[in-house]
């Protein structure tokens, strides 16, 4: 549909013209009935794509702003009970988007993959990161943060790949310049001592009471930093 792909508020870049409508075909599910084409649900791939395309950029430029080099490790043990809960989250959709590939299901990889970019990422952990990294620490401590986001949005892009081959080969790249192309990666193994699911599901309470609280202040035209009695 070519109406659909210039319509495109990226219509020059064909990585943010094409993977859309992609990610809008395979999300569809089976082809068991002809389909009609909605222009506005690619709209919404395209926006979730966009803000995995924002969240990489802003990474890029805070490596580039502390001179950042990969290739530390990371002590889990030592880190931020957000951190932790973050790394165990990409662990959790590593697993997912594995095993639904495998069962020749991507559209629910996809479904994953939209949850973590749209909620996990840009909503919940990268504002706390950026507030933590405009704060008091030291070098080391914004290069291990810096190394967490790295290696996030690095996976997400080849969880994407099967999918959206373009714009995840075009951040992967920006990442790793010495890699030719990521169609030429292996998926990553799945780290199950990383993963920690009872954080997962007490941090997750947390924002779902989080989101209840923010909708009855709106609702009751309170502002934010009042307090409420019940939820």
């Amino acid at each position: 549909p070519r109406s659909t792909l210039s319509s495109s508020s990226a219509a020059s870049d064909v990585y943010k013209r094409q993977d859309p409508l992609r990610w809008y075909l395979v999300a569809m599910g089976t082809f068991s009935k002809s389909r009609r084409i909605r222009p506005e649900e690619v709209r919404q791939a395209f926006r979730i794509l966009n803000t995995f395309w924002n969240v990489s950029s802003f990474v890029s430029s805070q490596s580039q702003l502390l001179n950042y080099s990969s290739g530390g490790k990371i002590d889990v043990e030592k880190l931020h009970v957000m951190d932790r809960w973050f790394m165990s989250k990409v662990e959790g959709l590593r697993s997912f988007c594995l095993v639904h590939y495998q069962n020749n299901e991507p559209w629910k990889a996809l479904s994953c993959i939209s949850e973590f970019i749209m909620v996990d990422f840009s909503r919940t952990y990268l504002p706390w990161v950026k507030k933590e990294m405009r704060g008091e620490l030291t070098h080391e401590e914004k290069e291990v943060k810096l190394s967490i986001l790295v290696n996030a949005v690095k996976d997400i892009c080849i969880f994407l790949n099967p999918v959206c081959p373009f714009i995840s080969d075009v951040i992967y790249t920006s990442f790793e310049p010495d890699v030719l192309t990521i169609q030429m990666l292996r998926f990553p193994p799945v780290r199950p001592d990383i993963r920690d699911e009872a954080l997962e599901g007490d941090i997750d309470l947390i924002g779902r009471l989080s989101r209840v609280a923010k909708r009855v202040m709106s609702r009751e035209g309170r502002k934010q930093r009042w307090g409420v009695s019940r939820i």
